[in-house]
Order: C-alpha cells, then sequence, then structure tokens
C-alpha cells in the first residue's frame, strides 16, 4: 500500500474508496403510462443529474485532505 501526504489526497479520493452512492440519482417509482412527464422524466433527469455528479466530483477533487483539515483546525482557534 503506496502511502500519501494529507495535501496529495483529494475529496474525490475519499469520496471514491468510501463507496459512496452517487450524491445525485433518480428515485424509484411507478410508471404511469397515461401520464407523459411520469413516462421521460427519469429519462430527461439522467444526463442532468449525470452532469450534476461530475460538476460535484471535479469539485471535490480540487479539495485536499490538508485543505479540509485546514478550515476545521481555523474554525476551532
Amino acid at each position: 500500500m503506496l502511502s500519501r501526504s494529507p495535501r496529495q489526497i483529494t475529496l474525490l479520493d475519499i469520496y471514491r474508496a468510501s463507496a459512496a452512492p452517487p450524491a445525485f440519482a433518480i428515485h424509484s417509482y411507478p410508471v404511469e403510462k397515461r401520464c407523459l412527464v411520469s413516462c421521460h422524466l427519469k429519462e430527461c433527469m439522467s444526463e442532468l443529474l449525470s452532469q450534476a455528479q461530475n460538476s460535484f466530483e471535479r469539485s471535490l477533487a480540487k479539495i485536499t485532505l490538508a485543505d479540509l483539515v485546514g478550515q476545521i483546525r481555523q474554525k476551532t482557534h
């Protein structure tokens, strides 16, 4: 196992290592065949939620564990 410093570990690394579910997901619900929204909502929302997930992960990749610890220390002093 390789050891990395907190400055090399991003929050995205931690997020992926924790095997957390996606931050944005489509809820399960029964489709009402007579309702156009119900029939097409999942398909339409899928791309939007994928883009939101990608944006979320890009944000996590910009923050290191050292950054987060530094913010916590600032708040406690």
